[in-house]
């Protein structure tokens, strides 16, 4: 498909000059959300004890971005991906609006070399003794894909 009927399409990450970086956000559920969250997932594996989720931000650029406007914008943290991670993301092979959007602002805030940004989920929950099974409770399958522990980690490196 040509770029102009497929915005989804976007150049591999293997393109020289192209950097690809991972920035851990805020956490993604307030404590109500979690609340009911952990409820719906104890609904199918009793041995739930909790789930936090935070954002992952993959950002595609060309050059150096000013890391401290990055989480000044982006409320960026120091907190290392749970082991294990699952990853809630766009579906495959698509960018979502969010995406679009904040792609639109960062360039239009001085971020010149970014080429994209995505915004993901990474779930980690607490107890469970499948969490595989509870995948379905954790995405909308229309809108979104569910990636896991390493296979989730190198989807992520190649995702945006």
């Amino acid at each position: 498909m040509s770029p102009a009927t497929s915005p989804e399409t976007y150049p591999p990450i293997s393109e020289e000059g192209v950097r690809l970086l991972a920035l851990a956000g805020p956490p993604a559920l307030t404590s109500f959300e979690a609340d009911r969250l952990t409820a719906r997932l104890r609904a199918i594996d009793p041995a739930v004890t909790g789930v936090d989720a935070s954002y992952l931000y993959l950002i595609t650029a060309t050059g150096e971005l000013d890391h401290e406007r990055l989480t000044d914008l982006l409320e960026l943290t120091d907190t290392p991906l749970p082991d294990p991670a699952i990853f809630v993301a766009p579906r495959i092979g698509t960018q979502s609006p969010w995406s679009s959007k904040a792609t639109d602002i960062l360039l239009n805030t001085g971020f010149t070399s970014a080429q994209r940004i995505e915004r993901l989920r990474v779930v980690q929950i607490h107890g469970a003794r499948n969490p595989q099974s509870l995948f379905p409770a954790l995405h909308d399958r229309m809108t979104e894909t569910v990636l896991f522990g390493e296979i989730g980690r190198a989807s992520c490196r190649e995702r945006v």
